[in-house]
């Protein structure tokens, strides 16, 4: 079992390995989902194809599954869920095997890798001479520009396990610029996460992303040359064959000190199991809005640990701006998620973390919603679904 074998190696390591594995709609479905909540470094996802989703309204067969997917869910947080027909094959073979994990990695072929960046988005946050915080979309396209450069170039220094997969991942030369810090660039520009603002505000920068990513790369093509496995119907030459993907970045994100990918805001204060250690964190962007507005963040501080709610301490204004997670709705997650997803070709990490009382008919209409959206894949996790989840709210 792969999960054994990568817990037997995880001795030494600071932060522990993981895997992912994807089965089809076709496999042994309940053998696969009784393996849900019992693997330790393992990422179960599922994939569900356009001819499965389809029949599900009029199949009473593929409604049943999709319920027991819902189920497992409900009571695991797993699996996560993969709209296959949606990943781009783009690889050295002519007809490959493509794998995807429910994350922001550009998909794969076996045998391949692709190297990943994040740009921060509150960098881009600038307050004019009025006081008013807009978005910097110049700067914003530039950078994004200089992360294909950057990335594009590790390519030719980056060191392989073997000569089958460096060649591999020449051929294709897969990037994937992505963001963090988008719940913070809501807050900053005055957007609630989930409102109609929001929303097309995501839409706008999955579309600058892929724009100035896929102009730049177009140009190194021309003075670079193209990707190896490039074919005519790929589209526009390019130097790199997969472009923009956006990461879960919880780890880079918590050094930059900033919110997770496009995630809203998992809570105001909480506390944080990293590499074995708890940390208690004031999220930052709510001590500035505080201070900004004459509020004492420290004493804030103290009275959310206290079990004070948001709006009793900064008030009703505040609070409306800033929700957590768990109050959003899963169609407002989904949409956010869809209008990111509308412009970029990798994929989205994205969790819809929802309230305990949640129901798996919620979920299953989730994972019908979002496959209607045109999201690639989510993951769905009910709160308390594991006793050890690595995030609780204060």
């Amino acid at each position: 079992m792969i999960d054994c074998n990568t817990v037997r190696h995880q001795a030494g390591r600071p932060r522990p390995a993981s895997n992912a594995v994807t089965m089809p709609m076709s496999g042994r479905l309940d053998d696969y989902l009784n393996l849900a909540g019992t693997l330790k470094v393992t990422n179960m996802n599922i994939a569900l194809d356009d001819d499965f989703m389809s029949s599900v309204q009029s199949h009473s067969e593929s409604m049943d599954k999709l319920d027991r997917v819902a189920h497992s869910i409900y009571s695991t947080g797993q699996p996560g869920v993969i709209f296959s027909d949606r990943i781009a094959r783009i690889a050295a073979a002519e007809k490959p095997v493509i794998a995807a994990n429910v994350c922001g990695e550009a998909p794969l072929a076996i045998d391949e890798s692709a190297l990943l960046a994040s740009l921060n988005l509150v960098a881009f946050c600038c307050t004019d001479d009025q006081g008013i915080v807009h978005f910097d979309e110049a700067e914003f396209q530039a950078n994004v520009k200089l992360a294909v450069r950057f990335l594009d170039g590790m390519h030719d220094i980056h060191c392989h396990a073997n000569q089958k997969l460096q060649h591999n991942t020449l051929a294709t030369r897969k990037i994937g610029v992505g963001i963090m810090g988008y719940a913070h660039a809501l807050i900053l520009c005055g957007m609630r996460y989930g409102d109609d603002a929001s929303v097309a505000f995501a839409e706008r920068l999955g579309r600058l992303m892929m724009n100035a990513a896929t102009e730049e790369s177009e140009r190194l093509a021309r003075l670079l040359g193209s990707y190896s496995a490039w074919e005519p119907h790929h589209g526009p030459a390019r130097r790199n064959g997969a472009l923009v993907a956006i990461a879960g970045t919880a780890t880079i994100a918590l050094i930059a000190g900033t919110s997770c990918g496009v995630e809203p805001l998992f809570s105001h204060v909480w506390d944080q199991v990293v590499i074995g250690q708890h940390i208690r964190i004031l999220d930052p962007v709510i001590s500035y809005v505080m201070e900004k507005n004459g509020i004492d963040s420290e004493q804030a501080f103290k009275r959310l640990v206290a079990g004070e709610s948001l709006e009793a301490v900064a008030g009703a204004e505040i609070a409306a701006l800033i929700p957590t997670a768990t109050n959003i709705s899963g169609c407002s997650h989904i949409k956010v998620q869809a209008a990111f997803q509308k412009h970029i070709d990798g994929g989205i990490t994205k969790t819809i973390n929802c309230p305990s009382e949640t129901s798996a008919m919620q979920i299953r209409d989730w994972l019908i919603g979002a496959h209607d959206a045109g999201c690639l894949g989510l993951t769905i996790y009910r709160t308390g679904s594991l006793d050890n989840q690595p995030m609780a709210g204060v």
